[in-house]
């Protein structure tokens, strides 16, 4: 049952008729509700304005539903949020200074209930000066103030007509970035006018969104990506899914979790779907987080420990770290990965997850060996560490572990829909070239022959799919 997992932050969500969206079902401990229960009702009755208002509506530019009254809510949104005062007042005392630890908990003293115990206002301010350090926008990073309205206006405009399937692209980490772009460009070329999306969960700049993946959980950036991509209108009918690094991991737990419009491609690249350990290394402050500082201050006491409550709420990292040596620990505190690969017995959503997952035309699970981007190296093909009686620590085999049966790996296996693949010539730090004059080869073909020839499908049965790249990548 939910109640014997209260660190369990995985909302279910059934369709409510009444709004045509999905409203949440229950609040586990621990997830904080960035908007009132009146925000789904509020735009439900949005769109049933637009939709009323027809033709007309396209010729005067959404005037009912403009930029300035999405400003307007949005102020309005960060204003009531008690957490997001709260965090606002802390912020000009959160500045990283040395020697100035005591400011910040001397007013955040005045902010907490009364009777909070000592270790609340310590722990308050090595969050704020730990986010200030790593973002621009601290609060929203620590998921204290609400992100924007999902359903932004420039996307309510933003029909394309095409005449294959929309894809959409998660990225990783900054190490990936340049390696994304040329992505983006090989879709964008090998098929003309199709549709693609850069999932943006904040709708800021590539800072503030860097800085919201790196220290937002793993759970709280699928929910947002639940809210933004389901009042996608160009999305309705179904899309591929491509995404890189961490963003795998949000990528699949949308599938798994909303899958609402559904995803017909999944494609994941160096995601550390059976998680991450380096046996032997040190373990950082904060499991997942750079190097903060020394005017940040030390951590409170437990930040050492990857699955202590600090870490799994500030380190999206945290929420795929698996220590096979600790494998309880693993399964009672981890906030994301216990849960996404069903690793808690009599999970309420098994069934569910596994429907979901098993209802993909097709996934494929890629890795660069180059990259040495996760440990061990196999986990994109959700291999992971265990440790065996003699206290060695080895790679698990997928096809050894319960995850292949009951996640819907088998099923996807069974029907050949499940496809691990190595791309030994790529590289993060090498994107392939886009010069028509460099032979077509290497990383180039590969990515050809394990990504573009599953993507964009075509959805209109009189138009005939490429057989072959855009005439810049052909052989």
């Amino acid at each position: 049952t939910p109640e014997a997992f209260p660190t369990s932050v995985w909302v279910r969500r059934r369709e409510d008729k009444s709004l045509g969206r999905y409203s949440r079902q229950r609040r586990p401990e621990g997830m904080m509700m960035r908007r009132g229960s009146w925000t789904p009702l509020l735009l439900a009755l949005l769109s049933i304005t637009l939709v009323a208002l027809g033709e007309d509506t396209a010729d005067t530019g959404f005037n009912t539903f403009t930029a300035e009254w999405e400003a307007k809510y949005n102020k309005e949104l960060r204003t009531s949020s008690e957490a997001c005062v709260t965090c606002a007042a802390l912020l000009p005392f959160g500045v990283p200074k040395v020697g100035k630890e005591h400011t910040c908990i001397s007013h955040c003293e005045l902010l907490v209930p009364p009777g909070s115990p000592d270790s609340e206002c310590e722990m308050r301010c090595w969050k704020v000066r730990a986010a200030t350090f790593l973002t621009k926008k601290p609060c929203e990073a620590l998921g204290a103030c609400p992100l924007p309205l999902p359903y932004a206006a420039k996307y309510v405009m933003d029909l394309e007509d095409s005449h294959f399937r929309p894809v959409v692209v998660i990225r990783g980490s900054e190490r990936s970035d340049a390696f994304v772009d040329r992505m983006v460009e090989y879709i964008r070329f090998s098929f003309e006018g199709i549709h693609v999306r850069e999932l943006s969960l904040t709708g800021g700049d590539a800072e503030e969104e860097s800085g919201f993946r790196l220290m937002r959980p793993i759970h709280a950036q699928v929910e947002r990506a639940c809210e933004i991509l389901e009042l996608d209108p160009n999305l309705a009918k179904g899309f591929d899914l491509l995404a890189f690094d961490h963003g795998g991991l949000v990528a699949r737990g949308y599938v798994q979790m909303c899958n609402a419009p559904p995803v017909r491609v999944l494609i994941t690249y160096n995601t550390p779907h059976g998680g991450t350990y380096s046996p032997g290394a040190d373990t950082p402050a904060v499991e997942g987080l750079p190097a903060l500082p020394d005017d940040v201050g030390p951590p409170p006491e437990g930040a050492y420990e990857p699955y202590s409550p600090l870490a799994q709420a500030v380190s999206s990292a945290a929420g795929a770290y698996l220590d096979p040596t600790d494998r309880a620990a693993f399964v009672r505190n981890c906030s994301f990965l216990p849960d996404a690969n069903l690793h808690r017995t009599s999970h309420p959503d098994a069934e569910e997850f596994a429907a979901k997952l098993g209802s993909l035309e097709k996934l494929l699970l890629l890795y660069a060996p180059q990259d040495k981007a996760t440990s061990p190296e196999s986990s994109p093909w959700f291999q992971s560490f265990s440790e065996r009686a003699d206290g060695a620590v080895v790679v698990h085999p997928l096809f050894d572990t319960p995850v292949y049966a009951s996640l819907g790996l088998e099923t996807l296996d069974l029907r050949d829909a499940l496809l691990p693949r190595t791309l030994p010539k790529c590289s993060y730090e090498e994107p392939p070239s886009m010069d028509e004059t460099v032979n077509f080869g290497g990383c180039r073909k590969d990515l050809y022959e394990n990504m573009l020839t599953f993507l964009g499908t075509t959805v209109m049965p009189s138009v005939r799919r490429r057989t072959s790249p855009n005439p810049k990548f052909q052989p």
